[in-house]
């Protein structure tokens, strides 16, 4: 009897020294105060992402990142492009591995002109990188050229909802080398549509934003999913402009759940990454995939505790009063957070990197305010 009530408290005991190990919000990151001290490609991607989300990112091509301008005045009467390479990227933002105040080296990299200067460089052979040369002329007709193929189309007779004399802005959200999307917005009436065009520009159709779904499920856009960008590893998904997934099999559209995040490439979904104020605990990422078949498979798997990334920074809080995640792809997280002051008022604020990328369990956490 003495005998297996010791084997009770011992069973009692170990399961108090898991739940205190396990239950009780334990870490599993390794924390670093400070920026990370080498770079890496999912820092890259996320300075990339940051310093140019403004823009309409199309594709890289070997190390070229290839964008086109974001039109965001309706004067603007043609679409235009520029490049950068990942060694100008890397250099670009080179000084922040050696700041001693990141958050303010943070937002000189962001500063327009400084942007403009040192990334923008603009691509005029635009042939070369099968890209569209697209001019706004009268009574909205476009003038299209790709790849030695021209038309004029008039974009009242595509959709009589857009009159000859409605002030439009247009915006190249896609090209591969089959062809191009373009966003078409009227500013005279309510109606945003997407223009999608084959690459001998043979084939040119313009769908209106709320009726795209529609159009996916009737089967009238397959002939142009070769110009949406596929997602995941299957092969089956692409991603829709309009905030959409297309199973392009089964000719049906999928949306990510309110609550969760999707990442900035659309492979990822961080779940419950939307919330107005994230908890912490254990995080969960899903493939694009099995986010979509409802499973229980995880891309990554860990947990955090504010009050250690507080304590990281010597921060006296009773936690945050905002914490939301402002970067995800799969392998590269960045969160800011904002700490309430023990009584009232603010104790900080302060961002963390999180690198997936050599451990997704066990990943490390650099906790440095980036003014982000």
């Amino acid at each position: 009897m003495c005998a297996l009530k010791q084997f009770y408290i011992k069973v009692f005991l170990v399961g108090i020294s898991a739940l205190i190990l396990f239950g009780c919000g334990a870490d599993k990151v390794t924390y670093e105060e400070g920026f990370p001290e080498k770079d890496s490609e999912g820092l890259r991607n996320f300075m990339a992402y940051y310093l140019f989300d403004n823009m309409n990112y199309l594709y890289m091509q070997e190390e070229n990142y290839i964008y086109a301008d974001r039109n965001g005045n309706k004067d603007i009467d043609n679409i235009s492009y520029f490049e950068f390479t990942e060694k100008q990227l890397r250099e670009y933002y080179d000084p922040l591995f050696e700041s001693d105040e990141p958050s303010t080296t943070m937002k000189e990299l962001f500063d327009y002109e400084n942007r403009i200067e040192h990334l923008h460089h603009p691509i005029d052979d635009v042939e070369a990188y099968n890209l569209p040369e697209i001019n706004r002329e009268y009574d909205n007709v476009l003038k299209m050229n790709v790849s030695n193929a021209e038309r004029e189309i008039s974009l009242s007779e595509l959709d009589d909802r857009i009159d000859v004399k409605d002030e439009i802005r247009m915006n190249l959200v896609a090209a591969n080398e089959q062809g191009f999307t373009l966003y078409v917005e009227n500013n005279t009436v309510d109606g945003d549509f997407y223009l999608f065009a084959s690459k001998d520009l043979k084939e040119v159709d313009l769908y209106e934003v709320n009726e795209l779904d529609k159009v996916v499920e009737s089967g009238d856009l397959e002939r142009y999913y070769s110009l949406l960008e596929p997602i995941g590893e299957s092969g089956i998904y692409a991603k829709l402009n309009n905030g959409s997934i297309v199973n392009m099999e089964e000719h049906t559209v999928h949306q990510i759940q309110q609550g969760d995040k999707r990442s900035a490439d659309w492979n990822y979904v961080y779940l419950d990454g939307t919330k107005k104020e994230f908890t912490d605990g254990t995080q969960k990422i899903q493939t694009i995939e099995n986010y979509l078949e409802g499973n229980d498979a995880y891309e990554a798997e860990f947990s955090f505790t504010f009050k250690k990334i507080a304590k990281e920074m010597g921060i006296k809080t009773t936690g945050p009063s905002i914490s939301e995640i402002h970067y995800i792809s799969g392998n590269f997280i960045v969160l800011s957070l904002n700490y309430k002051g023990v009584v009232v008022g603010t104790a900080g604020h302060t961002n963390v990197m999180i690198d997936l990328q050599a451990n997704k369990d066990n990943p490390t956490a650099y906790v440095v305010d980036l003014g982000l």
